[in-house]
């Protein structure tokens, strides 16, 4: 049996459906001879139905926000008025019980009921805005860095990895797992004398897989031409210290070939990228970033964003290494 993580199966559904009600709720037009009243009517039934189908697995994933995690954009919205309804009931609790006098169907009907009333707001809008502006901004300067540190080196090697774990081990490493791992991880690789020398940028970017339903970094390292070495194993050095981090689990996925690979106790899958991904693959820091959404408040059901994830974890970040 596959085992469904409610952070990379729940929660990127409930994501998705929250902001396709916003879209109808706000863009959406009756067709001539409907009544608004009566249109607006039919899209709360339809939706009603929509969150009822699932109400068990988003009652228990909304419960890790105060459990120091953070949400994304319109998951967080849809927490905001559940919490809310919960409030304004007067309920003790964090976590939904239904009751004779507050059922599932109530539940449901006040959340979208202040869900819309918050879409109507100008105020929301304006918050969109300048969540959207923020996280450009921040893609910008990410760019911006890298683009500078590779003006230092004309054509500095940029390296990429496929960071993951074992296929069984996903109860294990769960997002708060994985993201203690890749930060343990990301300390042991700079005391390599290696790194100091010759690593100019690091980006990483960590994505949700939903073939093979667990989650994956995309780690970059750029390294100045002129301290490049042939003789250093660079994907032997990530892979053990991957190994090392995650208590033997993890794995590198990837195509590249291993000197004495079969010998190897560290593992490295030698799959091709059709076999792991269902997009077209970035190579270099600023093709993944032009991957990223376009917006914070972008979402489909084929993205492979975050949406919960630890409190102060960046979901993608890069940075100059410790060379200059």
């Amino acid at each position: 049996m596959t085992y469904q993580s409610p952070d990379l199966t729940t929660a990127p559904r409930l994501e998705n459906d929250v902001y396709e009600f916003y879209r109808e709720v706000h863009f959406s037009k009756p067709a001539e001879g409907v009544k608004y009243e009566e249109y607006l009517k039919q899209i709360v039934n339809k939706w009603e139905s929509v969150f009822l189908a699932y109400i068990n697995d988003w009652n228990f994933l909304l419960q890790l926000r105060l459990r120091g995690y953070e949400f994304s954009f319109w998951l967080n919205c849809f927490h905001k008025a559940y919490l809310h309804t919960l409030v304004q009931a007067k309920l003790s609790d964090i976590f939904f019980q239904p009751s004779t006098s507050h059922n599932e169907q109530w539940l449901i009907q006040n959340i979208l009921r202040i869900l819309r009333n918050l879409f109507e707001t100008t105020g929301f809008h304006e918050h969109m805005n300048q969540q959207n502006e923020r996280y450009e901004k921040r893609i910008d300067a990410i760019r911006e860095a890298y683009c500078a540190t590779s003006e230092l080196s004309i054509g500095a090697m940029d390296l990429k990895f496929y960071l993951s774990y074992l296929e069984g081990s996903e109860q294990i490493y769960n997002i708060d797992e994985l993201t203690k791992a890749f930060k343990a991880f990301e300390k042991r690789l700079k005391q390599q004398l290696w790194y100091g020398i010759q690593v100019m940028f690091t980006f990483y970017h960590v994505v949700r897989n939903t073939r093979t339903n667990r989650y994956m970094i995309r780690f970059y390292m750029t390294i100045h031409k002129t301290f490049y070495s042939e003789q250093i194993n660079y994907t032997a050095w990530i892979a053990q210290l991957w190994s090392e981090e995650t208590a033997r689990l993890g794995i590198l996925l990837d195509t590249f070939q291993l000197e004495n690979h079969a010998n190897s106790e560290f593992i490295i899958n030698d799959v091709s990228n059709d076999e792991i991904f269902n997009w077209v693959e970035p190579n270099d820091p600023l093709e993944n970033l032009d991957h990223l959404p376009k917006a914070v408040t972008t979402t489909s059901k084929q993205m492979d964003k975050l949406c919960v994830y630890p409190i102060g974890f960046k979901p993608f970040h890069g940075k100059k290494g410790s060379f200059f």
